[in-house]
């Protein structure tokens, strides 16, 4: 327990924890009520099919490229990077009036979820003593997809039913930026504590 805290002390660690709490609400808002949107726009449930398909073979493209991407950018700017990819989704989402169009922008969606988890385990795995790795990473994915999508559902939930899907992802849009700028300061801050520490 006590290296579990010394790893969550680390400096930028915890706002680390607030982005990626803020990437899982705004993907648990797609998650969740995509279909729906799709069926108020006129689409059909082959049109849904044909969006999951499409969002799984941008996920796989981009997770066998993943290392590449790692290597030259780094997990920093790789998070920054899927934040980008689901604001664009949720906009684009928001703007979009006509179904068919909805499955060919999924790619998107396979994509920033695939460089949020691959950048996400390489931040962590930078920071976390070795002893921690397993834990540090189940820490990571608890707070993602437990309390970030978690919140994100209920949130989402009530967004929908008073306001609709389109006012839904507009809005989560504006949150995953929050998230974006959030993610900008900490890059800024760590390269400046490490221009000190030289």
């Amino acid at each position: 327990f006590k290296m579990v805290m010394e790893m969550i002390r680390q400096p930028g660690f915890i706002p680390f924890l607030f982005m990626i709490v803020i990437w899982g609400m705004g993907e648990s808002a797609i998650g969740n009520f995509l279909f729906l949107h799709i069926k108020a726009l006129g689409g059909s449930s082959t049109l849904m099919g044909t969006a999951l398909s499409l969002s799984l073979i941008g996920e796989i493209i981009t997770f066998t490229i993943a290392n590449k991407i790692h290597e030259r950018i780094g997990p920093h700017k790789m998070m920054l990077l899927s934040f980008l990819v689901l604001f664009a989704w949720l906009m684009g989402l928001s703007l979009i009036r006509e179904a068919t169009t909805i499955p060919f922008f999924q790619i998107f969606g396979g994509a920033g979820f695939a460089l949020i988890q691959s950048g996400s385990v390489a931040f962590v795995n930078a920071r976390a003593p070795q002893q921690l790795g397993t834990t540090a990473q189940a820490i990571r994915g608890g707070i993602m997809s437990g309390i970030g999508v978690g919140l994100g559902s209920l949130i989402s939930g009530v967004i929908y039913e008073n306001h609709g899907s389109v006012f839904l992802f507009r809005n989560m849009s504006y949150l995953v930026l929050a998230g974006f700028l959030l993610g900008i300061g900490i890059f800024f801050t760590n390269q400046l504590r490490d221009q000190q520490q030289r």
